[in-house]
C-alpha cells in the first residue's frame, strides 16, 4: 500500500518534468518566429512618428473627369426690341379766351341816339397791345359812360386772316380784353363792359392785302 503510493508520486513527478521539458522545447523552437513578429511591430516610441508624406509625384485624379471639349452654356441675352418711335409733338395751340358771351340779340347796328360815333381800335400787326391813338379814342368812350350810367359797352375783338384759326382767335380775344383792362383802369365799372372774341370770321376787309389784314385788325366798340 505504502510503495503504491510512492510509485504513484514519482509517477505524476515525471509527468509533470516531462511536460516541463516540451514545453521548453517548444519555446525553443517557436522563439525566432516571435522574434520576427516582434520586430514587424512597432513599438510605443514608433507609434509617435509622422506618418510619411505622400510623394508630390502622385496627383490627385478626379474619378469622373468631364468630357472634352465641352462647349460653355451660351448665355441667355435679352430680346432685340425695336426703338420706340419717335413721334412729333402736337402742335401748341393756345386755348380760347373765355370771353363774357354777349346778348342772346344781335347788337344793334347803330348806336344809341346820346352815345358819340366811336371809330375802330387798330392795332398793330400782330399785336394786343393799345397804342396811342387808341387810348385817346378810349378816353371818349370812358367819359361818355361815365356821364350816361344807362349806357353799356360791348367790345368785339377781330384779327386778320394771316395765321391758323385758333391763334386769330386767341389774338382777337385778347384785344378784346386789353380795350376792357384799360377802360376799367381810367374808371368805368367793369360790369358794364362785355367782350366778344371773333377772330377772322367777321372781316372788314375781305381782300387778301396788307392794307386789308391793317383794316381787320381792330376791335369794335358797340353801345347798348
Amino acid at each position: 500500500m505504502e510503495s503504491g503510493k510512492v510509485r504513484a508520486r514519482w509517477m505524476l513527478f515525471g509527468a509533470l518534468l516531462l511536460g516541463a521539458a516540451d514545453l521548453a522545447f517548444l519555446n525553443l523552437r517557436l522563439a525566432p518566429e516571435y522574434e520576427a513578429e516582434a520586430n514587424d511591430k512597432p513599438g510605443p516610441v514608433a507609434s509617435h512618428r509622422a506618418a510619411p508624406s505622400t510623394p508630390s509625384a502622385v496627383a490627385k485624379v478626379d474619378p469622373k473627369p468631364p468630357p472634352a471639349n465641352t462647349a460653355p452654356a451660351p448665355t441667355s441675352e435679352p430680346p432685340a426690341t425695336a426703338p420706340p418711335a419717335t413721334t412729333e409733338p402736337p402742335v401748341a395751340t393756345a386755348p380760347p379766351v373765355a370771353t363774357t358771351a354777349p346778348a342772346a340779340t344781335s347788337p344793334p347796328a347803330t348806336s344809341p341816339a346820346s352815345a358819340p360815333e366811336v371809330a375802330d381800335i387798330y392795332f398793330d400787326f400782330s399785336k394786343y397791345e393799345i397804342n396811342l391813338a387808341a387810348k385817346k379814342q378810349l378816353e371818349i368812350v370812358a367819359q361818355e359812360l361815365k356821364s350816361n350810367s344807362a349806357l353799356r359797352v360791348h367790345i368785339r375783338g377781330h384779327s386778320d386772316k394771316l395765321g391758323g384759326p385758333a391763334a386769330n382767335l386767341t389774338l382777337s380775344g385778347m384785344r378784346a380784353r386789353s380795350v376792357k383792362y384799360y377802360l376799367t383802369v381810367i374808371g368805368v365799372a367793369d360790369d358794364r363792359i362785355t367782350t366778344e372774341a371773333l377772330g377772322d370770321t367777321e372781316p372788314a376787309d375781305p381782300e387778301d392785302s396788307p392794307v386789308a389784314w391793317a383794316r381787320n385788325s381792330r376791335v369794335q366798340i358797340v353801345w347798348r
